[in-house]
């Protein structure tokens, strides 16, 4: 660090920055904030299923994902022994956060029992599953 030159005022040592720092916002896309970005180009997302909430559930739990990339999306349930119970999303979306409910019932409208059920995201670029216990 250099020090002015003897006799300079204490001013001129501990002179402000002139353009004072300012953090920019994180941009984001449908509400999620992205990260390693430059400028408002955000980079590609990264496909994952998130833990659902609450878990364990009675009678309802809320199932979270991120889309990596636009194009056909399916959410399902299965039960452990692997048999299909209910298909929540079949569709194309845009990439970015989501989040979809489930209230414990299979594609009939019925009511299933109390065990633990396994939720399958399958995008374009990944699939991935997690557990989910429903609670009577």
């Amino acid at each position: 660090m250099r020090f002015p030159p003897h006799g300079a005022s204490e001013t001129a040592r501990h002179r402000p920055h002139p353009t004072p720092f300012r953090p920019r916002r994180a941009p984001t896309i449908d509400g999620t904030v992205v990260r390693g970005v430059t400028g408002n180009a955000p980079t590609a997302l990264r496909t994952e299923l998130r833990p659902n909430v609450p878990n364990p559930f009675n009678p309802r739990t809320t199932i979270h994902f991120v889309v990596g990339q636009e194009g056909p999306v399916k959410v399902r349930v299965f039960d452990v022994s692997g048999r299909l119970v209910r298909t929540l999303v079949d569709e194309t979306m845009n990439a970015g956060a989501k989040a979809i409910d489930w209230d414990g019932t299979d594609d009939s409208g019925r009511q299933v029992s109390s065990g633990t059920y396994l939720m399958r995201l399958s995008t374009v670029d990944a699939q991935q599953s997690r557990t989910m216990l429903l609670v009577k």
